[in-house]
C-alpha cells in the first residue's frame, strides 16, 4: 500500500521531516569524522595469549573484551591520537596512546605485568542455627565448612 504526501497528516509530514533531517544530519557527522577499526592481541610476558581482558577507550563508552587466544577488535574508533586502557585483575594496568588509523593489517601488541594487589580485608556476617558472630579474615580461606559454621586459614581470627 503506497501513501501519497497528499493523504499525510500534518503531523506524519512533520515526523517525516524530522526523521529525514536526523538521518541526512547523521550521514554529515558520520562523513566529517571517519572512524575505523582497532585490533591487537594481549598476551603476558612470556607471551601466552591472555583471554578476558578489558580494552577501552580511556574516558570514552567503547570497550571490548579479550578472547581465548586474547585478541580484541575495537570498532568505531575515531581518527587520530587515543588512549586506551588495558587491564585486567592481577595484571598492572597499562595506558598507551595510538595513531589511528593503523596500517592495513597491523594489530596492537600489549604485554600484561603480573602485579600484586592489596585488597582491603572482608568482614563476614554468618548467622547460623544457634551460633551468630563475626569472622575478620585478613588472608585467604583454606577450608570452610558449611555445617559447623568453622572457617580455617592462615590470618583468620574467629568467631567475636
Amino acid at each position: 500500500m503506497r501513501i501519497a504526501a497528499a493523504q499525510l497528516t500534518p503531523l506524519h509530514r512533520t515526523l517525516s521531516i524530522l526523521l529525514g533531517l536526523t538521518v541526512s544530519g547523521a550521514a554529515g557527522l558520520a562523513a566529517q569524522r571517519p572512524v575505523h577499526q582497532v585490533r591487537g592481541v594481549v598476551t603476558d610476558t612470556e607471551l601466552a595469549p591472555v583471554a578476558g581482558v578489558e580494552v577501552l577507550i580511556a574516558g570514552g563508552s567503547r570497550t571490548t573484551t579479550t578472547d581465548a587466544r586474547g585478541r580484541f577488535v575495537l570498532d568505531s574508533v575515531p581518527e587520530g591520537k587515543v588512549r586506551l586502557t588495558v587491564r585486567r585483575v592481577g595484571c598492572l594496568a597499562l595506558h598507551p596512546t595510538i595513531t589511528v588509523p593503523m596500517s592495513p593489517g597491523d594489530m596492537l601488541q600489549v604485554i600484561l605485568l603480573p602485579f600484586a594487589q592489596q585488597l582491603e580485608p572482608i568482614q563476614v556476617d554468618v548467622p547460623r542455627r544457634g551460633v551468630s558472630g563475626v569472622a575478620t579474615i585478613s588472608s585467604p580461606i583454606t577450608t570452610c565448612s558449611g555445617s559447623s559454621g568453622r572457617v580455617t586459614g592462615p590470618g583468620w581470627s574467629g568467631w567475636t
